[in-house]
């Protein structure tokens, strides 16, 4: 800086720092949600009434909304018809016509 008058002139000089701006980058981790381990118990063949139990163990519930049950005719499943079971569900029915090659 220089400061003049009439008299004298008077020279300053000071350090100076320029602070720009700064980023600090954060590591982002993303990993996959687990899969749970689940285990299908076995399937017995229908009663009389053409009833049966299907049922599962699972380790974790975390993450898991729904379960899909899949219903078809033909060992392939080509086109099978799909059930959506919500977690919790202790009992869910459903009644189809009586059929004889029904695999679950």
């Amino acid at each position: 800086a220089v400061i003049s008058s009439n008299q004298s002139i008077i020279d300053r000089s000071a350090v100076t720092t320029i602070i720009t701006d700064t980023y600090v980058h954060l590591p982002a981790i993303f990993l996959p949600i687990p899969l749970p381990n689940i285990v299908l118990n076995p399937i017995a063949r229908p009663n009389s009434s053409n009833s049966w139990n299907v049922t599962w163990a699972v380790d974790d519930e975390t993450y898991i909304t729904s379960y899909e049950l899949q219903e078809a005719t033909d060992i392939n499943f080509t086109a099978p018809n799909v059930i959506n079971v919500p977690v919790g569900t202790q009992n869910s029915v459903r009644t189809l016509p009586l059929q004889i090659n029904n695999l679950f």
